[in-house]
């Protein structure tokens, strides 16, 4: 979340993406409840914030996943789950 204060405190609007409803953010976050383990939440979400801000400048992914895969190696549908 120190990403999302300091982008706020830059003047960004920010989305966050979560699994868990809501959380500790700043004024200036939108929430979206979202499982990035799931092609279509993240689909669906990404079109969200194209619609209502017409374009993304910076697209951090702080998602929890551990894997020992190469980035360039995983797949979409590696079987992992959000906890």
């Amino acid at each position: 979340m120190a990403i999302a204060k300091e982008f706020v405190e830059q003047g960004a609007f920010i989305y966050a993406l979560d699994i868990k409803n809501g959380g500790d953010y700043s004024e200036g976050t939108s929430f979206i409840k979202s499982d990035l383990s799931k092609e279509e939440d993240w689909s669906a979400s990404i079109l969200q914030v194209l619609e209502e801000q017409g374009r993304i400048d910076i697209l951090v992914n702080n998602a929890d996943v551990i894997s020992y895969t190469p980035i360039h190696e995983l797949v979409i549908d590696g079987g992992y789950t959000a906890q």
